[in-house]
């Protein structure tokens, strides 16, 4: 991370126990794409590994990308409690919604810093709306998703045998049917 206040602003919360103790040990989700303990930190690495810096960005375009999906899920530690189940707030509450309360003393530091670079990462965080256009949004929603189906995809084909194209996962949730084609 070449811009300083980018990185103090993610150190910041690395060293913050209320979040980082809950962001390192919750699953991403209750009953499909990393669920286990941990899934939460597995899947913010994975989808930002997936992140590729385009040509045409700037450096700072891609930094804040880069920011804005390693924190994009962060809101989901007011869903769960000391021991990792989840609570009525984690089950009725968009965590996308949670994500700027959970970071509202970082933001209002990094805000003192450079009120625009907390503009640009709500704009990644916002599910409302597509607007303003900015390319690094589209890339961490897509990396998001990716790092989800790609978990997904693993867990429903995992105890099918090789000839079999279709896989879903079982449980209660968004149905997540798979296919895939045969090698040969």
């Amino acid at each position: 991370m070449t811009n300083a206040s980018l990185r103090c602003f993610s150190q910041r919360i690395l060293l913050d126990p209320e979040i980082s103790l809950f962001w390192i040990k919750i699953p991403a989700s209750q009953s499909h794409h990393h669920a286990e303990k941990g899934g939460l930190l597995r899947h913010s690495v994975e989808a930002l590994r997936l992140l590729t810096r385009i040509e045409s960005m700037t450096l700072l375009e891609w930094e804040i990308a880069r920011t804005a999906l390693l924190w994009h899920d962060v809101g989901k530690v007011l869903g769960y409690d000391q021991d990792g189940r989840r609570i009525m707030e984690g089950w009725t509450v968009a965590h996308e919604e949670a994500t700027t309360e959970v970071l509202a003393s970082h933001l209002a530091w990094l805000r003192r810093l450079n009120p625009d670079l907390v503009a640009a990462l709500k704009i990644h965080w916002s599910s409302r709306s597509t607007r303003p256009l900015m390319p690094g949004r589209i890339q961490v929603e897509a990396c998001d998703r990716m790092s989800a189906a790609l978990d997904s995809r693993q867990q429903a084909f995992t105890a099918q045998p090789p000839h079999r194209q279709f896989a879903c996962l079982s449980g209660p949730g968004p149905a997540s049917r798979f296919w895939r084609p045969l090698v040969g």
